[in-house]
């Protein structure tokens, strides 16, 4: 097991590279551990100089001779291995590597063998191409970057160095301390399953605070994140994620990968284990501190205290688009505020003050209402008026806030006749927006983690279908056929055979590559149907001229040379197997599309929508990470839009959802099965009353 407290917390550390020239890495990196205040033991190693900062300065780590906690590395790549390897022979059990020249560089060999050293003597590595660490507590800044963070319960760490520092610096100004500052760099050994790990435990730690540009190991932290959601510790996890563009989806060759662009996975594997998720860089530091500013309490029925009618009722409306509702004040609050308030002020929710209300209105007014027992929080409007007086309205909140453990957020609007005292509340650690919708925001993130919080539980998986031997070996022949022809994806009429295999109900068919199967086929089908072009090459069979419907059966030898012809003139390069031929489906209750999506972090993920000609118009869709359990299927079907039909919308018929999710079951096992599948699609899936049915499937594979 890494020892990580060794690299949060070292008595003594070695600078490896430490350097006499000003102005660089090396030598900023020295002066940050010195001039934090850092207690520990620091020696400076560098075979070019006798001393630095008036510190002995060592030839290497073998002539320190003393016990060394950490090693912080900053030396070209090509010789990083090497101190690493003098660091494991010495039994130092912690490293920081900010040199970069890695993976970051192409050099994937000189970033493996990083790895290899790490694991043969168990070093807690942190990087390489990172910033470094710092624990503002332990006065300890491992890093190069231009200040120190103040103390406090923020735990956060970041896979961009200079991100970082932007956010040490504007925390600054929002009064956010940090328990632990870390740039992971390219994460060759640590990476956010060990980090969030470690600080569940730490007891500075409130908050964590994540700037990620792609996560990895899902089984691993997925679990991690499950624990920091639940319990009496519980830690809410606020996400900043980069990439959530869907420019790569233009790569995408089926609909659901389309959908999915480069960001529903991440979206649907932060909803399965309770992480809030940011939008924005402002979203991140709202999130940040509402929860760094308040215990955790429920905070859903909310009362609004304005001066000013206009900000109240953005804020009402705000709120009425938020997971929060307003609270009914109780008959008592209300007789109370009638008494101390002119008449002209508003005794309900919203509470307005009215324009001359100066900080005693507003001090008694939050007296009132922070013992209305039906309120969980309380959000304070503030606008700028003569009479407000900033200052003393800062001292009174101030005051009351110590009475007062009701969730609470501050909106002080306007620009500088507020700026002094939205500093001095925040340095004070309370949380100040300067706009109603932001501050309603944060109030919802934090009211619906304490929501999730309190309904945390194991739900158990769902049973999936068990599968035979002959089920593999129907599809394997499909899977080594592509593998042999080169394929990078499995059309419909080799699609439909394994989806059958795996118990997913599909129309009949047969595939007709001769005169002779056509009239064969036209004696085995007696109700109208559909012929379509069976070929690798074409991915969209109606462009192409590939599709007949409503096709008689005694007219299906005829109609598959016409059809050969048409799709032969419009394709003359593509591969032609024959002609699949399926009955014309009955209508049901509605058409869906399901279907998978890989992403090569965190695997696969499902989707369900609505599905036929409207799948990319619409594009009504949700994700959801396996394995499966009925809170997440639930989730999944009240997402989208087509559950109104589902549902037996206006009086309609009610489709047969159970009949889905065992499609999504089935559909889990063959992406079990089969980890090269990419992309699928199901689409359309007609669901009836009673079961439902794939009519066309296409299935996109990993080079490989």
């Amino acid at each position: 097991m890494l020892n990580l407290k060794a690299l949060f917390e070292p008595h003594s550390v070695a600078v490896v590279g430490a350097s006499t020239r000003s102005g660089s890495v090396g030598s900023d990196t020295l002066h940050n551990l010195i001039d934090a205040g850092y207690k520990g033991k620091i020696y400076p190693v560098n075979p070019k100089a006798k001393s630095l900062n008036s510190l002995k300065c060592y030839s290497s780590l073998s002539e320190i001779k003393k016990k060394i906690d950490l090693v912080l590395i900053i030396v070209p790549a090509a010789v990083v291995a090497t101190i690493l390897r003098e660091a494991g022979e010495l039994k130092i059990p912690a490293a920081i590597i900010i040199s970069a020249g890695f993976r970051d560089a192409g050099r994937d060999d000189l970033e493996q063998e990083i790895k290899d050293i790490a694991h043969q003597y168990n070093i807690a590595v942190l990087g390489p191409n990172c910033l470094g660490l710092i624990n503002p507590a332990k006065k300890l800044n491992l890093s190069f970057a231009p200040l120190m963070p103040n103390k406090g319960g923020l735990a956060f760490f970041s896979q961009s160095g200079a991100l970082g520092t932007a956010i040490i610096d504007a925390a600054r100004d929002l009064g956010l301390g940090f328990s632990i500052f870390a740039s992971v760099g390219n994460k060759a050994v640590i990476d956010e399953a060990e980090l969030l790990s470690y600080w569940q435990h730490d007891i500075n730690t409130k908050v964590i605070g994540i700037y990620a540009e792609q996560l990895k190991r899902p089984e691993i932290l997925g679990p991690v994140l499950n624990k920091l959601r639940s319990g009496v510790d519980a830690k809410p996890v606020v996400v900043l994620k980069s990439g959530s563009s869907k420019s790569g989806s233009m790569a995408s060759v089926s609909h659901t990968g389309a959908m999915a662009g480069n960001d529903a996975v991440y979206e649907a594997f932060f909803a399965k284990h309770g992480v809030i998720r940011a939008d924005s860089v402002n979203d991140f530091f709202s999130y940040l501190q509402i929860f760094n500013s308040n215990h955790y309490a429920p905070a859903k029925n909310i009362a609004i205290v304005t001066n000013a009618g206009g900000p109240g009722i953005l804020a009402v409306d705000f709120v009425a688009n938020s997971d929060l509702q307003l609270a009914s004040l109780s008959s008592e609050t209300r007789k109370k505020l009638k008494n101390i308030l002119p008449p002209a002020a508003s005794c309900h929710n919203p509470v307005d003050l009215l324009g001359d209300a100066g900080p005693e209105r507003y001090r008694d007014t939050l007296k009132i209402l922070s013992n209305d027992s039906k309120i969980d929080s309380i959000l304070i409007l503030v606008s700028p008026q003569s009479m407000t007086r900033v200052d003393e309205l800062v001292q009174h909140l101030l005051l009351w806030r110590k009475t007062c453990n009701k969730p609470l957020a501050i909106c002080l609007m306007g620009g500088s006749l507020m700026l002094a005292g939205a500093t001095k509340l925040r340095q004070l650690g309370l949380a100040v927006y300067s706009y109603p919708e932001e501050a309603v925001k944060a109030l919802s993130a934090f009211s619906s983690f304490n929501e999730r919080q309190k309904k945390v539980k194991k739900d158990r998986e769902l049973k999936l279908p068990k599968m035979s031997r002959v089920v593999r070996y129907e599809a394997d022949k499909f899977f080594v056929q592509a593998k042999a022809e080169s394929f990078r994806s499995l059309a419909e009429f080799q699609a439909l055979p394994i989806l059958k295999a795996y118990g997913i109900k599909t129309p009949k068919f047969i595939m007709v590559d001769s005169n002779k199967d056509a009239i064969i086929a036209a004696k085995y089908f007696h109700t109208p149907v559909v012929l379509k072009i069976a070929s690798p090459d074409i991915l969209h069979k109606s462009d192409s001229g590939g599709v007949m419907l409503n096709v008689s059966p005694r007219d299906i030898p005829s109609a598959r040379r016409r059809l050969l012809k048409v799709v032969a003139k419009n394709n003359p390069q593509a591969r032609l197997y024959g002609v699949l031929v399926t009955p014309m489906a009955e209508t049901g209750v509605a058409e869906v599309i399901i279907g998978a999506v890989k992403d090569e972090n965190l695997g696969h993920a499902l989707m369900l929508g609505w599905g036929g000609i409207y799948a990319e118009t619409l594009k009504d869709s949700a994700f959801i990470l396996p394995p499966l359990n009925e809170t997440l299927i639930k989730h999944m079907f009240s997402s989208v839009k087509v559950d109104a039909l589902l549902t037996g919308s206006r009086g309609g018929k009610i489709a047969d959802k159970k009949a889905l999710t065992d499609i999504l079951l089935r559909l889990h096992c063959l992406l079990s099965d089969y980890p090269q599948i990419k992309e699928i699609d199901l689409n359309p899936v007609i669901v009836y009353e009673r079961g439902a049915m794939v009519l066309d499937a296409r299935i996109h594979l990993d080079n490989y």
